[in-house]
């Protein structure tokens, strides 16, 4: 008797989940986006050169705001995000230091700016803490 009302309500309940995923389909991407981007300065961490390790952190950024933002992620620069991320309510300190942090990797990428070790891992902990801001903006 009450295997009919039951069978109902699971597929009320799976059609209305298959309806919100198809009205925002990149809601699920925006909601991984902070454990990859995590996956992403672990890997930075790891990396044999601090340039390899910039290359990272800057791809793992881009990506993360491109998910964020809903924008595509490919040639993200900061001046892309900082519209969206001022509506969003993002503080100047934390732009500042997204500012800063695209330039450091930047350069390092391409002007081997980063040369000792331990500046990567400081590097890589100021990224982190950076994504904690911007966690709790977005």
């Amino acid at each position: 008797v009450g295997l009919p009302p039951f069978l109902y309500l699971l597929l009320v309940f799976g059609s209305t989940l298959s309806q919100r995923r198809k009205a925002d389909p990149l809601s699920a991407r925006a909601k991984k986006a902070g454990s990859r981007l995590a996956k992403d300065l672990k890997a930075a961490e790891q990396a044999d050169s601090p340039q390899k390790a910039a290359e990272l952190v800057l791809e793992g950024f881009k990506s993360y705001l491109g998910d964020k933002l809903r924008m595509p992620s490919g040639a993200l620069t900061f001046n892309d995000v900082r519209e969206p991320l001022l509506k969003k309510g993002t503080e100047g300190e934390t732009l500042e230091a997204l500012k800063k942090l695209f330039a450091d990797c930047e350069a390092a990428r391409y002007g081997h700016h980063l040369k000792e070790q331990k500046t990567d891992r400081i590097f890589i902990k100021n990224a982190t803490a950076l994504v904690q801001k911007l966690e709790k903006t977005l």
